[in-house]
Order: C-alpha cells, then sequence, then structure tokens
C-alpha cells in the first residue's frame, strides 16, 4: 500500500490545483507542473466553480445576516466573485465587447481586443452586466436552494465557457487560445460534470431554462467571432463565462424568488 501512494503522481489533484490557479488569484504554495497546458485540466473547472459559488454564497448569507439590504448583500456578492477571479473574466467580456463591437476585422479585431486601453463598447458591457447580475442577485431568497444555485451557476458558466474552444479554432497563431491545448474529451467531460451538478441543485425548469438560452448565446458569441476574427480567443471564453453567469442569475430569480 504505501509503495502504491508513493508511485501514485496525483495527476487529477494536480490538474484541480492548476485549474485554480488559472481561474482564480488564490495562491498555491506548491510547484505546479509548468509544462502541463491549462487545456488538459479544463475538466476541473466546473469543480473549482463551485468553489468560487459557494465563496460568493458565504459573503452574500454574511451580510444578509448582518441586515444588510439585499442589494447591498448582492452587490458583496458579486465583488466577492471579481476579486477572487482578479476580474479576469470581465477583462474578457470588456475586451471582447470592444474587439467584436468595433466592426473592424481579423489582425485589427484581434489588436483591439489585445490592447489594454478600455473602449466604449467594454465600458457599457461592464456596467451592464454588472448591474444585471447584482440585481438579479438581490432578487433571490437566502436559501440553501440559493446558495447551491451560485455554486451550479458557476461550476456550469466555467464549463461553457469552454464552448469556443469545441466549435472553432483558435483565431490567432499565439496567445491563451493557442497554448492552453484544449481537447475535445476535457471539454466534454467539463460539460457533463457541469450538467449533473446544475440538474441535481437546481429545478429541472430552471437548468432547462438557463441551460437553453446560455448555449445559444455562447454559440452565437463564438459564431461572431469566427465570422470577425476567425476563431475563438481567450477573451471570447471569458465574454462566455460572463454571458453564461449573467443569464443564469437572471433566469433563476423567477425560480428561486419565493416572493
Amino acid at each position: 500500500m504505501n509503495t502504491t501512494f508513493k508511485h501514485y503522481d496525483f495527476g487529477r489533484l494536480k490538474d484541480l490545483a492548476l485549474a485554480m490557479v488559472f481561474l482564480t488569484r488564490v495562491p498555491w504554495p506548491w510547484p505546479l507542473d509548468a509544462g502541463r497546458p491549462i487545456g488538459r485540466a479544463a475538466w476541473g473547472f466546473p469543480v473549482i466553480g463551485i468553489a468560487i459559488g459557494l465563496l460568493a454564497a458565504l459573503v452574500w448569507v454574511l451580510a444578509d445576516h448582518l441586515g444588510l439590504p439585499s442589494w447591498v448583500a448582492a452587490t458583496l456578492a458579486v465583488a466577492s466573485l471579481v476579486a477572487v477571479s482578479g476580474a479576469l473574466h470581465e477583462d474578457g467580456l470588456a475586451d471582447c465587447a470592444d474587439g467584436l463591437g468595433s466592426g473592424k476585422r481579423g489582425e485589427a479585431a484581434i489588436a483591439i481586443m489585445r490592447d489594454s486601453r478600455l473602449g466604449t463598447h467594454g465600458v457599457v458591457a461592464l456596467v451592464l452586466f454588472l448591474l444585471l447580475r447584482v440585481a438579479a442577485l438581490s432578487a433571490w431568497p437566502v436559501t440553501i436552494e440559493a446558495i447551491l444555485g451560485l455554486a451550479a451557476v458557476h461550476a456550469g458558466s466555467r464549463a461553457v465557457m469552454l464552448l469556443p474552444a469545441l466549435l472553432t479554432p483558435p483565431a490567432a497563431v499565439s496567445g491563451l487560445a493557442v497554448a492552453s491545448d484544449f481537447r475535445r474529451n476535457e471539454i466534454q467531460t467539463a460539460l457533463v460534470l457541469a450538467a449533473f451538478i446544475a440538474i441535481a441543485a437546481l429545478p429541472l425548469a430552471g437548468f432547462l431554462l438557463w441551460a437553453i438560452i446560455a448555449v445559444a448565446a455562447v454559440f452565437l458569441l463564438t459564431h461572431l467571432a469566427k465570422r470577425q476574427i476567425g476563431g475563438y480567443t481567450g477573451d471570447v471564453m471569458g465574454a462566455s463565462q460572463q454571458v453564461t453567469e449573467m443569464i443564469g442569475f437572471v433566469v433563476l430569480s423567477g425560480f428561486l424568488n419565493a416572493g
């Protein structure tokens, strides 16, 4: 038994650590496999999403317990989501909005997406998505069902963000999309795992409505990216996560709201 334990490489646990470092700003104290591309750990994205959702739920419940207004509690919960991810996905949303919203194509649009400066389309997208997430979450009742809902939404959004890599090739010859080496099997595993989590945690009708709308929206976003820049980028994936999360918050507000 000791020999088996000694030679076990903890591959799946290493994948989860790699996914956590990629998706969050939570420090990891031990060395990672620097040569392993993040795409090999994509199956674990929904697992990290659960942890992110539960962290937001903790902030939300504590704020509610302190008697803060529902919109303040929701704002603090969304702020915790932004903080734990280092605004990674929000940055992708803004860059994607600027690049695809510019009307330019090819390298010209990609250059806009890589520009660190924020344009009008990016500002509008960020403001609208933040407002929608806060407004929708403030309508949720603070219940165990809602806490599970937060975990499920974040598991699902971290899986659906992989869809562009399943549907279209990378848009550029370098960058995150190319270096990540996303593979079909890992993406499909993440999607199936997220679906099981959501089915277990959410009302079936709410899950189905969210899944249909979110997948359709990400499919359209991916189609637009392929038409304008030739494929997907890391920003397109980040925008897909934000679209899926926002839709989940809005859709579930109608199913979880006890009032």
